[in-house]
């Protein structure tokens, strides 16, 4: 039997092959080619591997098959020994590139660093277990880096049918252990969970590049510690969660906030807030209040209020990922309740007057006459409205929000229209708007806002570009859909 895969553009990435033979009591395998290629990269493996795989009761496995990379320092090596009943299988990973290898499994994510295992699988006196480690140097995780990473494991079964299946283990960051779990899982009726976990200071960091398209940024040091006990479908969480300098920033619209220094237990699966302060930019933070219940993890219950008066939201200058830049500041009061499949979103938003915000459309060209339709159109106001415009089927999503949004007098907006920033509109004034957004997914708006001053540059296929000063008084009114005013 031999296994050959290639790519689309026909390099080979895996070539390995085994030949099984029947021998009165074993059953024998030897591998071959004699320089078999693993994840685009050749290894040269010794003449003389085998694997014996013995017929009787025990059935004990003997073996050793190494094979060392052409090009680099890889390695791949199996020992399996048998000594009067004690069985022993040793497998060690060295310096084997992630990368190539994930090319080649299906559904394997994008990861790259040289992964090396030491593990060991022995058997005694009806006994077994696994134990070793496994270590990832230089990780890198969808094209973000990672850094060094690595586990110390022992999984061992136990109990009647081997029923009960215990691990405990650490995972370690840049060579200092960050986390240790330790528990058990029983098989038997509906399931039992019994787990420890400790968190030592786990650098929050080393989980960016698990954050899809890295829409967030976190930042700072996370210790305590968790159990979770009970059957799979009524787990109960007990513990605490220490929070160190912890930020969570959105590099793309220029928000950053910071946890307070601060101890959140969790006790009886609920985590609860009492005047948990989250800090903006400025010294002004927004307090949380309210709790999260999830001991029934398919219908989690929340109750949260949060609220800040002249709070710095964004403090922010011009960057190469930015779409929203500048300074924004509110006095803000929200509350969020329901469950899961139903929340209730209610609030207040008052934008103050020293707010002075630029929104920048990526890849748009206000001069580009496929683009324009979507930023000016010119309305003949003696003609009935167009119905036949097409909208987007809804989606239920479970929330049900009504948000109330009031600008206050002075407060400055720019929209750029295009990369050289030749094409925008500047504007000041207020206004207010009624927001809803409804369980199917359509977000609607009511309201005016009102310029005082202003101005509009652009630039359209039959007029060169221009500035266009907007009268003081002009307003913009919303009927429903927001972003069609």
């Amino acid at each position: 039997m031999r296994l050959q895969f290639f790519d689309k553009k026909n390099e080979k990435g895996i070539d390995l092959g085994v030949h099984f033979t029947d021998q009165d009591s074993v059953y024998n395998a030897t591998f071959y080619p004699e320089e078999p290629i693993l994840g685009f990269r050749k290894f040269a493996i010794n003449e003389d591997n085998y694997v014996h795989f013995y017929k009787r009761k025990d059935a004990p496995i003997t073996g050793y098959v190494h094979l060392e990379g052409k090009d680099d320092n890889s390695e791949i090596a199996f020992t399996g020994l048998n000594n009067e009943g004690h069985q022993r299988a040793l497998v060690e990973v060295g310096n084997l590139g992630l990368g190539d290898l994930c090319k080649v499994l299906p559904f394997a994510p994008n990861m790259d660093g040289g992964l090396n295992v030491d593990a060991a699988y022995q058997e005694d006196d009806g006994r077994f277990w696994v134990d070793g480690m496994v270590n990832i140097d230089n990780f890198v995780y969808d094209g973000m880096k990672v850094g060094n990473v690595g586990s110390m494991f022992t999984y061992e079964p136990e109990g009647e049918g081997l029923s009960i299946h215990k691990v405990e283990g650490d995972i370690s960051y840049e060579g200092i252990d960050v986390a240790t779990l330790n528990g058990s899982y029983n098989t038997t009726g509906d399931g039992y969970l019994d787990a420890d976990l400790r968190l030592h200071d786990i650098p929050m960091k080393m989980l960016n590049a698990f954050v899809p398209d890295q829409m967030v940024v976190l930042d700072g040091v996370l210790a305590g510690a968790m159990s979770v006990k009970g059957p799979t479908d009524r787990l109960q969480f007990d513990g605490f969660a220490v929070t160190d300098s912890v930020t969570v920033t959105s590099p793309y619209y220029s928000v950053s906030l910071r946890l307070e220094d601060d101890t959140l237990r969790v006790a009886d699966s609920k985590i609860s807030f009492e005047n948990f302060k989250l800090y903006g930019a400025g010294q002004n933070p927004l307090s949380l209040d309210g709790y999260v219940d999830f001991s029934n993890m398919n219908k989690m219950l929340l109750s949260l209020q949060m609220s800040g008066r002249n709070v710095k939201l964004i403090e922010a200058k011009r960057t190469a990922k930015s779409v929203v830049f500048g300074d924004a500041y509110g006095d803000i009061r929200a509350r969020v309740k329901g469950d899961s499949n139903d929340i209730s979103v209610r609030g207040y938003i008052n934008v103050l007057p020293n707010t002075n915000l630029t929104y920048i459309m990526d890849d748009t060209t206000i001069s580009q006459g496929d683009r324009l339709d979507d930023i000016v159109t010119f309305v003949n106001f003696e003609l009935p409205p167009d119905t036949t415009a097409v909208k987007e089927p809804a989606t239920i999503l479970g929330v049900n929000m009504r948000m109330t949004l009031n600008v206050e007098e002075g407060a400055k907006f720019r929209v750029e229209f295009s990369a050289d920033k030749q094409s925008y509109i500047n504007v000041r004034g207020g206004g207010s708007l009624n927001l809803t957004y409804t369980p199917e997914g359509v977000m609607n708006a009511q309201g005016r806002l009102t310029v005082s001053e202003g101005e509009m540059k652009y630039a359209l296929q039959i007029i060169p570009l221009k500035t266009f000063t907007i009268a003081p008084g002009s307003s913009v009114e919303f009927t429903g859909d927001l972003y069609n005013p």
